[in-house]
């Protein structure tokens, strides 16, 4: 394979780093000699011009590298689109890419808009010319928001994703891009004359830090979603270096504002200027810096759809708060927490008892952190990871059959403990049935079934299947558990006492129509097994087909195949051939909320019900909430 080809996710990400520092280089630019510069270049005299040759340069040079930058880009894209692997299939493939798809047309209006606003700035000082370059340049930055995650997510979502991505760009540009303006007028102006340069620059840069944090908080609820996402995936790992990189640079910008260039009229202006001209390079870099890694966040998964992998041993976890033997602990932690605060404030109120408070500070603080431990549980590296099947019906009727090829032996066909080596083992294996399996994540169940684990003694006390089952495998049987537990706990009850997402699947109406179930959220649902009762109202039926069905009942919506009535079999705790006659009401928000008998005379009381109050829950990986 070629080198160029074999290096093209270098390339991309490189290339559209560069390209976004480079056009947000002369956005800035220009707003920065239109916003900030312009009066004092009335009375710069002499320094004006040099200011003036300086900012085309700048300008020109800024142009020239986005080119490039968006050359390299695109043959990024090219390679990965087309998938190619030599540089003949290259270069074949990159008018196609340019010219029939989004990213080409966005490249395509970029290079224009770009060039439109180079031939606006031209080599006049007319303000309209110059507002009209401000204008087209913003829209060439504008459109790396088109060619980012949000483009990508599509709908009202997308739609808002990149409005906040398109402000968060043009805030950068403002404050960033006019760094390298501002430290060069700064060289070539007298002091007084930087100082008020200064002072102009200051409203814009905080108006633009403060664009740029609210806008970074939305992508980052968006396209992050989590603290696991934060700090497990690299996407979050980038964010969180953007964020620091963010930090320094406003440390820097108040630096600039409040010492530096209030030094500037002080008794050493020129030393000040020196000063000034070094934080502003310096923040410059970082800036730069900031852009090549959001150059990078663009072309890496958002944190949201990646599974995360957690660095520690534990994880926070509010079960101890339900708990009456952990509860003084706690609170002795927060006493002493609290007392410590008040001999920290003491301490800055009253100096004369600074020592003593510091020393009772240092000596609490130590014991409350030591009392909070019940507020963190032992965790794994998958703790928080989240299962791909959506809880398919299909996917627990093919764990049942993984499970009984390879965990009844243990844990019994029913999965509470019995099997036949279970004797002979040096734990007993656990009830998977009992509702301590919900006291875990749904990435613990996959660490556990995936690695296993080891009795106190050192010997295995479940064997890992990692290297035995296929990763959907093991995800398969991880909902089989679930859907086990549940169908366990309403054959006990007769009601489900915790949130059940209802298991998905696909039918086909007699109109032809095609629904999948987690499609039609937003309305009850009524799952009935083998029975012919119409809609309610603004209910939908769907029903599931029993052994030997083959056709739909005029009007209704049905679903056919073993493995779905396998599976809500085992999440209504019964026989399959148990299951004909039971209907399942599904609340808008997809979870199971009754298992009652065709016929049932409460049947319209509880649908009223759960249309008034559906769960709130969000159903997450597994089909389960998982809260701790």
């Amino acid at each position: 394979m070629d080198m160029l080809v074999r290096h093209a996710g270098d390339l991309r990400a490189i290339g559209r780093g560069v390209d976004m520092a480079a056009v947000l280089s002369v956005f800035g630019a220009l707003v920065f000699r239109a916003v900030v510069l312009l009066p004092i270049l009335a009375v710069a005299g002499a320094a004006a011009v040099r200011i003036e040759r300086g900012l085309r340069r700048l300008v020109w040079i800024s142009t020239a590298v986005a080119l490039l930058a968006g050359g390299l880009w695109l043959a990024g894209e090219a390679v990965d689109m087309a998938e190619a692997e030599t540089t003949g299939q290259l270069l074949s493939a990159l008018m196609p890419v340019l010219l029939q798809t989004r990213f080409g047309h966005l490249l395509l209006l970029r290079t224009i808009v770009l060039l439109a606003a180079i031939a606006c700035f031209g080599m006049t000082a007319d303000f309209g010319r110059l507002a009209a370059a401000c204008v087209l340049a913003g829209m060439a930055v504008v459109t790396q928001a088109g060619m980012g995650h949000a483009a990508a997510m599509g709908g009202a979502e997308g739609t808002w994703l990149g409005g906040t991505e398109a402000l968060h760009l043009l805030a950068a540009g403002a404050w960033l891009g006019s760094l390298v303006p501002l430290f060069m007028a700064v060289g070539v102006l007298p002091a007084a004359q930087a100082r008020a340069l200064s002072l102009r620059f200051s409203p814009l840069g905080f108006a633009c830090v403060v664009v740029l944090a609210g806008t970074a908080l939305v992508q980052a609820l968006e396209l992050i979603g989590s603290v696991p996402a934060l700090i497990g995936t690299l996407y979050g790992r980038l964010a969180l270096t953007k964020l620091l990189l963010f930090a320094i640079l406003v440390t820097l910008a108040a630096v600039n504002r409040l010492g530096l260039t209030a030094a500037l009229s002080g008794g050493e202006p020129e030393r000040a200027k020196g000063k000034l001209r070094l934080s502003v390079a310096l923040e410059t870099v970082l800036g730069l810096t900031v852009v090549l890694v959001a150059g990078r966040l663009a072309s890496v998964m958002p944190g949201i759809h990646a599974q995360p992998d957690w660095p520690f041993p534990v994880r926070p976890s509010l079960v101890a708060l339900a708990d009456p033997a952990a509860r003084p602990l706690l609170l002795a932690a927060a006493g002493c927490a609290a007392f410590a605060a008040l001999l920290i404030a003491a301490a800055i109120v009253r100096p004369a008892f600074r020592r003593l408070a510091v020393v009772g500070a240092v000596l609490l603080l130590p014991v409350a952190v030591a009392g909070t431990s019940p507020l963190f549980i032992e965790a794994v590296p998958t703790t928080f990871w989240r299962s791909p099947t959506g809880f398919a019906a299909a996917s627990i009727a093919r764990g049942a059959g993984i499970f009984a090829a390879n965990c009844a032996v243990c844990h019994g066909e029913g999965g509470r403990g019995d099997g036949p080596m279970a004797r002979q083992l040096p734990v007993p294996p656990a009830d998977l049935t009992a509702a301590h399996l919900r006291g875990h994540t749904i990435g613990e169940l996959f660490w556990y079934v995936s690695h296993g684990f080891a009795a106190p003694s050192g010997a295995v006390a479940m064997p890992g299947f990692e290297t035995v089952l296929t990763e959907d495998e093991r995800w398969d049987v991880i909902d089989l558990l679930l859907a086990r537990e549940a169908g366990a706990e309403v054959a006990a009850s007769g009601a489900w006492t915790q949130p059940v997402a209802a298991p998905d699947f696909a039918a086909t109406c007699a109109d032809g129509r095609a629904v999948v179930l987690h499609e039609l959220r937003g309305r009850v649902v009524r799952i009935v097994a083998d029975a012919t009762d119409p809609p309610a109202g603004e209910d939908v039926t769907l029903e599931l087909a029993g052994p030997g069905a083959r056709h739909a009942e005029e009007n209704a919506c049905i679903a056919l195949g073993p493995t779905i009535w396998t599976a809500y079999a085992i999440v209504a705790g019964v026989a399959p051939d148990q299951l004909a006659g039971t209907v399942f009401l599904v609340d808008a928000n997809g979870w199971l909320r009754g298992r009652l008998h065709a016929g049932d005379a409460q049947e319209r009381e509880t649908i009223a019900r759960i249309r008034a109050a559906p769960i709130v829950a969000d159903i997450g990986g597994g089909g389960h909430p998982h809260q701790h």
